[in-house]
C-alpha cells in the first residue's frame, strides 16, 4: 500500500459552496489615482489598495517604469472605492479615456493642479487606510476652492455632496 496523503475535505453533491457565496464576500477597498509631472503635463492612471504607500513609491522612484522615466510625482486626482475590483475596473476604463476627459476630471476637483500627496500623507486617518467622508473637508483643503466656485458639487474623491448657501 502506498503512503498517500488524503485531503481532509471531501465533496458531496449539494454541499459545494455556491459561486454566489464567494461573490458576496467583500474585498478590501482601493484607489484610482492620476499622477503628472506638471500642470497639464504627462498623465498616468494607476490603481492601488494603499494610496499613501503607492504614491510614496512613485515619488521615491523605487519602481522602474513609466512614472520614473517621465518624472511623474505629482498626485493631482484620486477616487476611493469600497471594493478593489471596482477600482481596477475604473482604472481600466480611465486608461482608455481620451486625454481631454482626464484633464476635465482633474480640473473639476483640482483646478490649480496642486499636489495632493502632502494632504493625504499628513493625515493619520489616511495612513490607517480608512477615510471618513464627513471629515473630508479637513483633510482636503482644495474643497474650499470647490465650494467657492460652485453652488453644489459632487466630490468624486470623497463621495459627498457639498452645498454652498445661496449668496
Amino acid at each position: 500500500m502506498t503512503n498517500m496523503r488524503r485531503s481532509s475535505s471531501f465533496v458531496m453533491a449539494g454541499l459545494v459552496p455556491a459561486i454566489h457565496v464567494l461573490q458576496n464576500s467583500r474585498m478590501a477597498g482601493g484607489w484610482v489615482y492620476i499622477l503628472t509631472n506638471r500642470p497639464n503635463g504627462i498623465l498616468y492612471v494607476g490603481v492601488t489598495s494603499d494610496l499613501v504607500r503607492r504614491i510614496y513609491e512613485h515619488r521615491s522612484g523605487f519602481v522602474a517604469g513609466f512614472t520614473k522615466r517621465y518624472g511623474l510625482k505629482r498626485l493631482v486626482y484620486f477616487e476611493q472605492f469600497d471594493d478593489i475590483r471596482d477600482a481596477i475596473q475604473r482604472e481600466h476604463n480611465m486608461k482608455h479615456w481620451p486625454r481631454a476627459w482626464k484633464v476635465r476630471k482633474i480640473i473639476a476637483v483640482n483646478p490649480d493642479w496642486d499636489d495632493l500627496y502632502e494632504t493625504i500623507a499628513k493625515s493619520k486617518t489616511w495612513m490607517a487606510g480608512t477615510f471618513s467622508a464627513r471629515r473630508a473637508s479637513r483633510f482636503y483643503p482644495a474643497m474650499t476652492n470647490l465650494i467657492a466656485s460652485q453652488r453644489s458639487i459632487m466630490c468624486s474623491m470623497c463621495r459627498i455632496l457639498v452645498r454652498r448657501p445661496a449668496a
